[in-house]
């Protein structure tokens, strides 16, 4: 449930759910966007990492500190907001590269919080996923009940195990979580 992995999580329901967006986009060119996302928001930003790790300017994959994740976040916050360009140049169904467009919001939003408050990066990404779905389905029109309830549940056992974990206090939790939904809510209702 790494949050590097939720974009692509996030396009793999899209994707494999009965919507205009599935038949409005070709299964070749579904495979090359999600090769494109695989690789731009975790492979290229855990690659980074790896360096960040290997030349000290982070002490572990964890990044316990907020000043560890500076710099991995901007990385990644380039990178996503570099995909949601990229998608945006082919010819696609928008809500598919909006998706890309709230989730370099979300990141920015958290790179403004870690400068002061270490909130969590993986409530942030389940969140957005689920901020993205619902407003997928209230523009849409499609059913995401089950699949959101079941999300939630997983957000609730992704929380749980941060706190268990000592890596966040509560309100971390709380507000990463609402950073995510909000992010990619608020997109779908302005645009």
């Amino acid at each position: 449930m790494h949050p590097l992995l939720m974009p692509s999580y996030l396009l793999f329901i899209v994707f494999h759910t009965d919507s205009y967006i599935q038949l409005a986009t070709p299964q070749k060119l579904q495979t090359v966007i999600h090769a494109l996302v695989f690789v731009t928001t975790f492979l290229i930003p855990a690659f980074c990492a790896y360096l960040l790790l290997h030349f000290g300017l982070i002490k572990s994959f964890s990044m316990e500190t907020k000043e560890e994740r500076r710099a991995p976040f901007l990385i990644t916050g380039i990178l996503y907001f570099f995909t949601f360009y990229l998608l945006r140049q082919v010819h696609i169904p928008s809500l598919i590269y909006l998706l890309f467009l709230g989730a370099t919001m979300a990141l920015l939003i958290t790179m403004l919080i870690n400068l002061n408050w270490k909130i969590s990066a993986h409530m942030v990404g389940i969140g957005g996923v689920i901020g993205a779905l619902i407003g997928i389905s209230m523009r849409l029109f499609i059913d995401y009940r089950l699949l959101l309830l079941c999300l939630l549940i997983l957000a609730g056992i992704i929380g749980t195990s941060r706190m268990l974990m000592k890596a966040h206090e509560p309100a971390q939790i709380y507000i990463g979580f609402g950073v995510g939904i909000l992010s990619q809510l608020t997109l779908f209702l302005l645009i």
